[in-house]
């Protein structure tokens, strides 16, 4: 998850050409070296969540990525 929400960060706080970069190394990263394998798509069902709402608490986000985790 740390990771995932450093993802949020850098969204907000870098261009869009450097965030692809960015959150495409940690991606790769999460998946190849750290064995995370279904990592993309919790970062991008995160992301995705965040875009939806900003607003929302982080007390939400654990609960909705825990539910998403249930479904995989």
């Amino acid at each position: 998850m740390t990771w995932a929400v450093f993802t949020l960060y850098c969204y907000d706080n870098f261009e869009k050409g450097d965030f692809a970069i960015i959150n495409q190394s940690v991606e790769n990263q999460m998946i190849n070296s750290r064995g995370f394998i279904r990592f993309r798509e919790f970062n991008q069902y995160l992301l995705k969540l965040y875009q939806q709402d900003r607003t929302m608490k982080s007390k939400a986000f654990f609960a909705k990525m825990l539910d998403w985790a249930k479904d995989q």
